[in-house]
C-alpha cells in the first residue's frame, strides 16, 4: 500500500500524459487548451501554494490521536515529504504556466516536435497532472489525520 500511496501521482500522470500523446485525444485544438489550462493553472497553483504553505506552518502543532500515532511511528517524516514534494510540484507548475503561456515554443522550433506532438505542451500537462494528484494525496493524508473521532462517536 506504502508504494501506491509514494508513487500513484507520477505513475497517473505518465500513464494520462502518454495516452494523451499517444491517441492524439487533442488533436489541433492541443495549443488553445494548454493556453487556457495555462490561465488556471496560474490561479490553481498560487491557491494550492498558499494553502500548502499554511499547512506547513500549522501541522507541528496538531494534537490529534491520529497525528500522535504518525510521529510515533516514524510516519512524520513521509508527510512531511508528501508536503514539500506538493509544495514543489505547485511551485513548478506556476512556472511552467509562465513558460507556455508567454514563451513561443510551438513555431520555429521542430527539435521540440516528435510525430506532430510538441513536447513542451505535453511536459505541462504531465506538470499539471502530477501537481493536482500530489496536492490531492497530502490533502486526503491531512484530513484523515485532523478527522480524530471521539470515543462517544464510535
Amino acid at each position: 500500500m506504502y508504494y501506491f500511496e509514494k508513487y500513484y501521482p507520477l505513475l497517473i500522470s505518465a500513464l494520462l500524459t502518454l495516452g494523451a500523446a499517444y491517441f492524439k485525444i487533442f488533436g489541433d485544438g492541443m495549443p488553445t487548451l494548454i493556453n487556457q489550462l495555462a490561465d488556471n493553472a496560474l490561479s490553481i497553483s498560487v491557491t494550492l501554494f498558499g494553502f500548502l504553505l499554511t499547512i506547513l506552518t500549522l501541522v507541528n502543532s496538531i494534537d490529534t490521536r491520529r497525528m500522535r500515532f504518525v510521529r510515533d511511528m516514524g510516519g512524520f517524516s513521509r508527510l512531511m515529504t508528501y508536503l514539500r514534494v506538493a509544495i514543489f510540484s505547485n511551485l513548478t507548475l506556476l512556472a511552467a504556466s509562465f513558460l507556455v503561456k508567454y514563451i513561443e515554443h510551438r513555431t520555429g522550433f521542430d527539435v521540440l516536435t516528435i510525430k506532430g506532438c510538441n513536447i513542451p505542451d505535453y511536459l505541462f500537462v504531465f506538470v499539471f497532472i502530477f501537481s493536482i494528484l500530489t496536492s490531492l494525496r497530502f490533502t486526503h493524508i491531512f484530513i484523515s489525520l485532523l478527522t480524530d473521532k471521539k470515543i462517544s462517536d464510535k
